[in-house]
């Protein structure tokens, strides 16, 4: 039975910031830091990507192979190792080896699985992140995903559950009934969830059967499921959620689309009074979801709250989530170069651009405008277009198979695979773009580095503080703004 009253305690949420950037490292000293009252939050994207890089990097730390140590079987581990482990790590001029790209088995239903050996790669990378960032304390640690991202959804989730997460935050999409995916997978049951197949209107399914992984399936205690939306309508199209995030569109990474389709004389978004929170509308809905499910569900607020503690609890919220400020603190998981050059645009003024083609998942996504990253048109432009990771590409059919096709691939395959040529203009790899922002990049790639509109919170703490600024620093800000 889920002890809801624990929400209660989490005055902070650092946020999930994908791919990499909120690692075990950040969440752990988060964790740690806020004694209770923080839930430190790894990010969930492309987890068996950073696996198998950090292991062809060479694990100087070694903690990549503890954790697999502990992972309940060490058949699946220690192939994981001989497979992708490069003593002393490869050539700096070498491509990595990627993981498997993901291929569909189907069967009569409409209902695809993924190659086993994928499969087992993702459990077995969200195990790692999660044990490690909860490796020495007892204070929650969460794991934050992108509903766009499905795929490799359903066995991310019971990787994380195999290590004792504590929550489960989930935003780009609305996850509707995954708090029944959480309580089969605690009890070993696979799990099913619909997703959108180009070219046809017939639903699709995709389906994660831990007993693929494990003969016998351990038990597992359930986390908490927290959606993460735009406003107040996220309660109404997820309403078995535990608990929310509000967002609204002033946040980084990926920002809800626009109600209005419109965009500004800038080439952003054009929001407007309809995707705003409306709290007498949140009120009813949260009534209604007390009545169903016989629970109260809290919520934080996010989006340039790092320093509206009191703000967001005035309008009922039980803390912030926060994620710019912990981004640029020194146990990030940034590139340290990146992360220098980073802070120097905050500092001397940088804009955050809300790029609304840049992203294939059709989200917007906040560009930190920063002097040799792929903010900068002409070297967008250089760029060779290639599809190699596949995260944000939509399963289409192609005759009577389910594939994988991206926006951001070159012009003429995305075409020839049935997709738009209008749909290719402005797309980026962020795949690829988000591993050079953690120096897993291979040879070529530039990075794009996300943050959130309102950086006043990080030039406050680095005036203070200075550049090398910590989450204990963070968090004291959070609490105390200056």
């Amino acid at each position: 039975m889920l002890d809801r009253k624990k929400l209660l305690e989490w005055l902070i949420i650092q946020a999930g910031m994908g791919a990499g950037v909120s690692d075990y490292v950040l969440a752990r000293e988060s964790s740690i830091a806020g004694n209770g009252q923080v839930l430190g939050v790894v990010s969930g994207v492309a987890l068996n990507e950073i696996l198998v890089r950090r292991l062809q990097k060479g694990d100087p730390s070694g903690k990549i192979r503890y954790a697999l140590s502990k992972f309940p079987d060490q058949e699946i581990a220690e192939g994981i190792i001989d497979k992708y482990f490069i003593e002393n790590g490869k050539a700096l001029e070498k491509r990595f080896h990627s993981s498997p790209f993901p291929v569909f088995n189907q069967n009569s239903d409409r209902v695809l699985t993924l190659n086993n050996d994928l499969e087992k790669l993702i459990v077995a990378a969200n195990f790692v992140e999660v044990f490690l960032a909860k490796e020495g304390h007892d204070n929650p640690v969460g794991i934050n995903y992108l509903y766009k991202i499905q795929w490799p959804f359903l066995p991310s989730v019971y990787g994380a559950m195999l290590a004792g997460v504590n929550a489960t935050l989930i935003g780009a999409g609305f996850p509707c009934k995954f708090s029944k995916v959480l309580d089969k997978f605690s009890v070993g049951e696979n799990a099913t969830i619909q997703i959108k197949v180009a070219g046809t209107e017939d639903p699709y399914f995709i389906r994660f059967d831990p007993k693929n992984i494990f003969d016998n399936c351990p038990e597992l205690s359930r986390p908490f499921f927290i959606g993460i939306e735009g406003n107040h309508m996220g309660a109404k199209g997820v309403p078995d959620a535990d608990a929310y995030v509000f967002e609204e569109y002033t946040g980084g990474g990926h920002s809800m689309p626009c109600r209005s389709g419109e965009l500004t004389d800038r080439g952003e978004p054009k929001y407007g009074e309809k995707d705003e929170m409306d709290f007498a509308k949140l009120k009813r809905i949260l009534d209604t979801n007390e009545t169903a499910n016989g629970y109260r569900q809290p919520f934080w607020r996010a989006g340039g709250y790092a320093g509206k503690l009191k703000t967001a609890q005035k309008e009922g919220a039980v803390g912030v989530q926060a994620g710019v400020l912990f981004e640029f603190g020194r146990e990030s998981g940034l590139n340290p170069e990146l992360r220098e050059r980073g802070i120097d645009a905050i500092m001397n003024g940088a804009i955050v651009f809300k790029d609304p083609r840049v992203s294939a998942s059709g989200f917007p996504f906040n560009v930190l405008q920063v002097n040799g990253t792929l903010s900068e048109r002409q070297l967008y432009e250089a760029r060779t277009r290639i599809c190699a990771l596949g995260y944000l590409a939509e399963p289409y059919l192609d005759g009577d198979q389910v594939r994988l096709r991206c926006p951001g691939e070159k012009v003429e395959d995305f075409v020839r695979k049935g997709g738009r040529i209008e749909d290719t203009i402005g797309r980026g790899c962020l795949c690829s773009s988000l591993m050079a922002v953690i120096d897993l990049a291979s040879p070529g790639e530039l990075s794009l580095l996300t943050a959130a509109s309102d950086l006043s919170c990080v030039k406050s703490v680095i005036e203070r503080h200075g550049r090398d600024y910590g989450m204990s620093e963070g968090i004291d800000y959070i609490k105390n703004p200056y």
